[in-house]
């Protein structure tokens, strides 16, 4: 394996990592203030702007 390509697997799996960590936190966070389905939909939506966020990144990388 090539060591760009090795870095570029490396970046993605941080950036895997951290996202599923917001999308597995959030629900339990948000349920304290708003009801589970908004709770829900609003960690989907932050998550993948979190994704499409890190995706932008990495293209300038």
């Amino acid at each position: 394996m090539k060591e760009d390509t090795f870095h570029t697997a490396l970046q993605n799996t941080v950036f895997g990592a951290v996202g599923m960590l917001l999308f597995t936190a959030l629900p339990f966070l948000l349920t304290g203030w708003f009801k589970p389905g908004i709770s829900v939909m609003s960690a989907l939506a932050i998550y993948a702007l979190f994704m499409l966020s890190a995706n932008i990144l990495s293209m300038f990388a």
